[in-house]
């Protein structure tokens, strides 16, 4: 055994005819699963044939379950390699991002995404030559059910935001993010982001921004690290549009380490002239949504309003007027529209008093002459009360018991008016 992953486990064999090869069997939990089996399957029908890519020599089942055979890699993983050696110098791994960056656009030219480079699926023969793996959850342009869901594909470490995201839309820019964090890990010797869980880690990949590398490996030059960050853009339509092209820049920044902001600038704009169909016919789709949805809901706001309209109930009919059955019987005339006829004017009268009254108005009887109300008698002229004579003050005052002891006090003198 020379490697396992979460569903396979490969071998180092040797051929019939006597060569090293690589088995890679499927993992055994995993043999009576339909989705992985097809997964496993499909790995072994891509066929694809180029120099940076590990190929497929033959697929079979052996007693129930698949295997694989592939060409023996006399080397080690890139990831390995990072933990014998330390982070990488950028003149050490430029050659190897350059051979990893050919098999992506051979990849995604022949319409295949890998959803799932990393470190460990990155070989490097004694040679130097880096040579891509393990394509067993790669999407094709046709994909099946069992190939493009909404669940979380490929290592936690290096998932782009829209595979953390659980997005139906998985182009070749996912590739590319997860090129970019193979990058990072191989020049730090750590990933851009790190957590306790995996949906710790995959959150930091949809809000969070990464650490510019140059200030993990303070001996990276600083464009280096900037053109690492290009390729960890959140947004897909911001990355390189290819793998050829995020190698080139990052070729540029380590040939010139201190390049121009014009250099950067040309390095950062993608070709125009070669969009993403997939982004294209996303876009193309969210447009046609929001245009039928405008449609229905302006559908449904007239039909609204024409049942509005012919809900509303008609006003009642105004009441007939009752014609007379019996003599004596109240009538209800209605009169004829136009001018009404005069009623005749009677004679006007004459008062009491000489003034002349209409006819209509009631003639008022006079009223009776004012009386003269009787007076009042004249009061009485009154008589002078006398006043009373003063009495000497030695005569004592006799009481009619005969007893003299009473003094008077002085006289008092009372007017009385009129």
């Amino acid at each position: 055994e020379i490697g396992r992953g979460g569903m396979s486990v490969v071998y180092r064999a040797r051929s019939p005819e006597g060569e090293l090869v690589a088995l890679k069997l499927l993992a055994p939990h995993l043999v009576t699963s339909p989705s992985a089996r097809a997964r496993f399957e499909q790995e072994g029908a891509l066929r694809l044939d180029h120099p940076n890519i590990v190929p497929v020599l033959e697929f079979g089942v052996e007693q129930g379950t698949p295997y694989l055979v592939m060409p023996y890699i006399n080397g080690e993983s890139l990831e390995q390699r990072v933990q014998r050696c330390g982070p990488l110098q950028p003149e050490t791994f430029l050659p190897i991002l350059e051979d990893i960056a050919r098999a992506l656009d051979y990849a995604h030219k022949h319409g295949v995404i890998h959803r799932d480079v990393k470190p460990s699926n990155v070989l490097i023969r004694a040679d130097g030559r880096a040579l891509l793996s393990d394509f067993g959850v790669a999407r094709l342009a046709n994909a099946t059910n069992y190939t493009a869901t909404r669940s979380r594909i490929g290592s936690v470490y290096c998932m782009s935001p829209e595979q953390a995201r659980g997005s139906y839309e998985i182009t070749r820019a996912a590739d590319i993010y997860a090129l970019g964090a193979t990058a990072y890990y191989a020049l730090t010797g750590r990933y851009p982001f790190v957590g306790f869980s995996e949906i710790a880690i995959a959150r930091q990949h949809l809000e969070a921004q990464p650490q510019n590398p140059c200030e993990v490996n303070p001996l990276l030059p600083r464009t280096v690290g900037e053109v690492v960050l290009w390729a960890l853009q959140k947004s897909p339509i911001k990355r390189p549009v290819f793998a050829g092209t995020f190698a080139r820049a990052f070729r540029a920044a380590v040939e010139r380490p201190d390049p121009s902001p014009a250099f950067l600038l040309r390095a950062r704009t993608p070709a125009p002239s070669v969009p993403d169909p997939a982004l294209s016919a996303a876009r193309w789709r969210w447009a046609a949504a929001l245009m039928m949805g405008g449609i229905f809901f302006a559908f449904l706001f007239v039909l609204v309003l024409l049942l509005s309209l012919f809900s509303r109930q008609p006003p009642p009919p105004l009441p007939t007027p009752m014609m007379p059955t019996s003599p004596g019987a109240l009538q209800v005339v209605r009169p004829s529209p136009g001018v009404l006829p005069a009623a005749p004017t009677p004679a006007p009268t004459q008062s009491a008093a000489g003034m002349t009254v209409p006819a209509h108005l009631p003639v008022l009887s006079p009223l009776p002459s004012p009386t003269r109300l009787p007076t009042r008698a004249p009061t009485p002229t009154l008589t002078p009360i006398p006043p009373i004579t003063a009495l000497p003050e030695s005569a004592p005052l006799q009481s009619d018991s005969g007893d003299s002891a009473f003094t008077p006090s002085p006289p008092v003198t009372i007017v009385v008016a009129p």
